[in-house]
């Protein structure tokens, strides 16, 4: 198992068949999840991001979301689901992961990386941050424009 998987799995994700992603997917999933779910950010500002972070999305109001245990509770209602786990923000050391995603707990530890998660057809997302703001849970339903 990848040092990458093994820390998801530190952070309670528990994953079945994950496999690292190349570079070059996860530059097309990271666009495909900012498509879909930071939509509004680009139309009002013409940039992807909002303050360089993906997940500004949701907390400067321009995705409509679910956060903390509701977040949490529609994440547990999505399982067991195929899923894209990857890295946002254009970071330069891009990771991502394609799994089957069967259970999710979430840790007591503090978190070091920003961990976004969506079905395969990003139907919906799951977002944990590093700070202190989150998880957060946004699908079809709640991002209609």
């Amino acid at each position: 198992m990848s040092d990458r998987i093994t820390k998801l799995a530190e952070y309670g994700f528990g994953l079945r068949d994950a496999v690292e992603l190349a570079s070059s997917d996860v530059w097309s999933i990271q666009r495909s999840w900012r498509e879909r779910f930071s939509k509004q950010i680009f139309l009002q500002t013409g940039k992807w991001t909002y303050g360089g972070t993906d997940w500004h999305t949701f907390t400067h109001g321009f995705c409509e979301h679910l956060a903390g245990r509701r977040a949490l509770a529609e994440l547990q209602a999505r399982l067991p689901a195929k899923v894209y786990l990857h890295s946002g923000d254009s970071h330069p050391r891009q990771w991502g992961v394609a799994a089957t995603l069967e259970s999710y707990a979430h840790p007591v530890a503090t978190w070091s990386d920003d961990v976004f998660v969506s079905d395969v057809s990003f139907g919906w997302t799951f977002v944990m941050t590093h700070h202190d703001e989150g998880p957060f849970y946004s699908d079809l339903i709640l991002s209609r424009e």
